[in-house]
C-alpha cells in the first residue's frame, strides 16, 4: 500500500523577454513532468486538476503570444487568465481587478447576513462583527495592491465606508470621514 500526500503551492517562475518566448517555453516545457517525477519519489502526488499556469505581461506583449500549452503526462496545462495564490487572485496583466472583485464580493456578503439581526445588536457588537468579518478581507495582502489603479482603490474604500455606515447607522448622504475617525480606521 502506498501513501501519497498532495504537494501544495509548488511554483515555478520563468522570466523572459517577449522575443525569447519560444526558447523560454522549451526550457520550461519539461518542468511539469520533472516536478511530478520528483514529487512521486518523495511520496507526494501532484493534483493535475489544480495545476495552473499564468503568463504575465503587458496587454501589448500578451496579445503577441499565441496560446501556450505546457505538456504534462496526464493533461495539458493552458495558461489561466487569473490564478489564486495564497488567497490573492492574480491576473496576467497584474491589474488585480479579479482580486478586488473577490474582496468586494466577500466583504458585502457578511454585512448582508448581519443586517438580518442588526436590530438586535448593539453598536459595539456590530462593530466587533464587522471588524472580524470584513476588515481582515480588506487588509489581507493589501501590500500587493499598492500600485493598482484609483478606480479599484475607490471600490475598496466604498467597502470600508459602507461598513462604517453599517456600524454607525448613518445615512448614505452623511459625511463618512468623522465616522472613520471615530472608528480609528485609516483610509484604504
Amino acid at each position: 500500500m502506498s501513501h501519497h500526500d498532495y504537494a501544495d503551492d509548488t511554483q515555478i517562475l520563468e522570466t523572459f523577454h517577449p522575443s525569447e518566448l519560444n526558447e523560454s517555453l522549451q526550457r520550461f516545457g519539461d518542468c511539469p513532468l520533472d516536478i511530478k517525477s520528483r514529487m512521486t519519489t518523495i511520496m507526494f502526488k501532484v493534483n493535475d486538476t489544480k495545476t495552473e499556469a499564468l503568463l504575465v505581461g503587458t496587454r501589448q506583449h500578451l496579445s503577441k503570444v499565441d496560446v501556450v500549452t505546457l505538456k504534462d503526462a496526464d493533461a495539458d496545462i493552458c495558461p489561466s487568465d487569473v490564478v489564486r495564490n495564497l488567497g490573492v487572485h492574480t491576473d496576467s496583466s497584474l491589474t488585480f481587478n479579479a482580486h478586488v472583485n473577490q474582496v468586494n464580493k466577500a466583504c458585502f456578503f457578511h454585512p448582508g447576513l448581519i443586517s438580518n439581526i442588526r436590530q438586535y445588536l448593539t453598536s459595539a457588537a456590530t462593530q466587533a462583527l464587522v471588524r472580524a468579518l470584513v476588515a481582515p478581507r480588506l487588509d489581507y495582502c493589501n501590500s500587493v495592491l499598492s500600485s493598482i489603479n484609483s478606480n479599484l482603490i475607490e471600490k475598496l474604500q466604498r467597502i470600508q465606508n459602507t461598513s462604517a455606515r453599517f456600524i454607525s447607522r448613518i445615512s448614505k448622504r452623511a459625511h463618512i470621514t468623522p465616522v472613520l475617525i471615530e472608528l480609528h480606521w485609516l483610509p484604504v
